[in-house]
């Protein structure tokens, strides 16, 4: 093998051996985050009890077979891999309870976070589909039940179109709405025509507050409307200037 040829192997193997280490930490880091670490069910000795129970929105009614996934991500900062880690999952029975306990000695007083996924086809918790629930350990003692009710939303959506087919005067338009304690919104500049259809996720079967304004070069109109969508629908609404 000549001296170019040898410099390629080198390269080569010098490659594969740094490689190597970092798709091992991938892997690990893949299984920590898809195979829970407790059952839920048995424990003995220092153990994390959580209760609650899971609601549906506006009945209040308790739902059935909704999958809590369980996770807990340690204090810091991670540059390569996810040090999320996946404590278990269980399901919520005929009234909407859920029973789920675990090995707390090695997390206890950590500073990390909890946080419970919660999922139901047809149903969400968050805001933006982000169905994570946090919870909060440190401040309890072992084998001492902490009880977590939460609701759930039943899904639906919200297309909204934003038509100025002339410039407009406006600074800014400033769309919002909500539903319960969460919405969102969006703010568009002014002095140009817009004709843009968003879809936003809202609550089926309650209502949703829309409101939006124009401000800027002495602007200021102001409208607001309630809908109600059916669960599973979609309504349209119009911003028209």
């Amino acid at each position: 093998m000549g001296g170019e040829g040898k410099r390629e192997f080198m390269c080569k193997h010098l490659f594969l051996k740094s490689i190597i280490p970092v798709i091992f930490i991938f892997l690990l880091t893949a299984c920590r985050k898809t195979k829970p670490e407790f059952d839920g069910i048995n424990c003995t000795g220092n153990c994390y009890i959580l209760t609650g129970r899971v609601v549906d929105t506006p009945s209040s009614a308790g739902l059935q077979g909704v999958e809590l996934k369980f996770f807990y991500r340690p204090p810091g900062y991670a540059l390569l891999t996810n040090p999320t880690r996946y404590l278990g999952k269980t399901t919520t029975n005929q009234k909407g309870e859920y029973n789920f306990k675990f090995d707390g000695t090695a997390f206890k007083d950590n500073g990390g976070y909890y946080r419970i996924q919660a999922e139901k086809a047809g149903y969400f918790y968050g805001h933006l589909k982000q169905n994570n629930i946090g919870f909060d350990l440190d401040s309890i003692d072992f084998n001492v039940p902490l009880n977590q009710d939460f609701a759930l939303y039943r899904a639906a959506n919200l297309t909204v179109r934003f038509l100025a087919t002339t410039n407009t005067n406006f600074e800014f338009l400033t769309f919002s709405y909500n539903y319960g304690p969460l919405g969102t919104g969006i703010i568009f500049p002014g002095g140009r025509k817009i004709d843009t259809t968003i879809t936003y996720q809202t609550a089926g079967d309650i209502s949703t507050f829309v409101q939006w304004e124009t401000t800027g070069n002495n602007t200021n109109f102001k409208k607001k409307d309630t809908l109600v969508v059916a669960r599973g629908g979609t309504a349209q609404y119009q911003v028209i200037l």
